[in-house]
């Protein structure tokens, strides 16, 4: 009932302002807010202490600042280690109780200069799942699918619930449809099972679903084989969806961005040549352009493949046991 009660009203306190009552709403936010605040390092704390770890990782940065928070107020005394998901950094990242932050790129390191935060920045990569350390070549993650081992491949990502995708694979599909490359489009529906009926709505799709040109693939879990089967992907431009894309060589596009950390990801991709953020209609004319200057594309494939970190996970987990064997010598 608390939280239910401290949620309704921050969401008042935080809707627009009246102009005849913005330092009161101003105090009031403050005063929920470290409320709130309070309650959830109360609970953190408790969780700790009965767990008792020897080590703690943040993977989300309000945890990892309610986490050093906890630590500045010597409510536990294990290793804290900082996992930033994303290739930009948040100012909440940047705690000086954090003993390790690991980054996913180089570029990132620079975010930390000057700042009195870590005593270590490590560039480790996004912690990815296992498969993701050796895809297969393209050529076997073709004939695992039974595509074409000619031709270009096109994998639209549309997350577990397959939401939000319907707009693009439609359009891209009206301008594929006429190409003399005859390229072929893969969408992953996730657990969205009416995507593929109503897509067949649209002529265009519904020529190329015809003709096999088309396929709408539900959920599934070989989604770094279709990464490796295509010559790009277009998805959102989340975190480990970046880090997994290029861990597979593969470049990124995307019609819209939720902004704050996406915002650090789009910037990353479009810095290093290897993504873009695009309208619809934009995308619809820049994807089949890109798919008719092959050299253009494979070198944005071979920068992909250089810049993605296939080892992650294994990084992370020896910085975390060499921070725990350091941790008695430390003290």
């Amino acid at each position: 009932w608390l939280d239910r009660l401290l949620f309704r009203q921050l969401a008042t306190l935080l809707a627009r302002p009246d102009e005849n009552e913005t330092a009161f709403r101003e105090l009031r936010q403050q005063a929920v807010i470290h409320q709130s605040w309070a309650l959830l390092a109360k609970r953190l704390s408790r969780r700790i202490a009965r767990f008792a770890p020897d080590a703690v990782i943040a993977t989300q940065v309000n945890m990892a600042a309610l986490a050093a928070h906890l630590k500045a107020r010597r409510r536990f005394r294990a290793p804290l280690i900082g996992l930033v998901t994303d290739y930009g950094v948040h100012n909440f990242w940047l705690q000086r109780q954090i003993d390790i932050h690991c980054v996913a790129d180089e570029s990132m390191t620079q975010q930390f200069n000057g700042a009195s935060t870590a005593s270590r920045v490590e560039v480790t990569g996004i912690p990815l799942m296992p498969e993701f350390s050796q895809p297969p070549c393209a050529d076997a993650a073709r004939r695992e699918f039974g595509l074409p081992q000619t031709g270009p491949v096109v994998l639209i990502l549309g997350g577990g619930l397959g939401l939000g995708i319907g707009s693009v694979v439609r359009c891209l599909a009206r301008s594929l449809l006429v190409r003399p490359s005859r390229p072929m489009l893969i969408v992953l529906a996730g657990r969205n099972r009416r995507l593929a009926g109503e897509l067949q709505g649209d002529p265009a799709v519904r020529d190329l679903m015809t003709t096999g040109r088309l396929r709408v693939q539900g959920w599934t879990e070989q989604v770094m084989t279709y990464m490796r089967a295509a010559d790009l992907v277009i998805g959102k431009p989340g975190g480990l969806s970046t880090a997994e894309v290029l861990a597979c060589g593969r470049p990124l596009f995307s019609t819209c961005s939720l902004r704050g950390q996406e915002s650090f990801n789009v910037d990353y991709l479009e810095r290093q040549g290897v993504g873009q953020l695009l309208s619809e209609e934009r995308l619809a004319q820049y994807i089949p352009a890109l798919l008719d200057d092959q050299a253009s594309l494979r070198r944005m494939q071979s920068r992909a493949w250089a810049l993605g970190r296939r080892h992650g996970a294994q990084c992370v987990t020896d910085l975390v046991f060499e921070s725990v064997r350091r941790r008695p010598a430390m003290e």
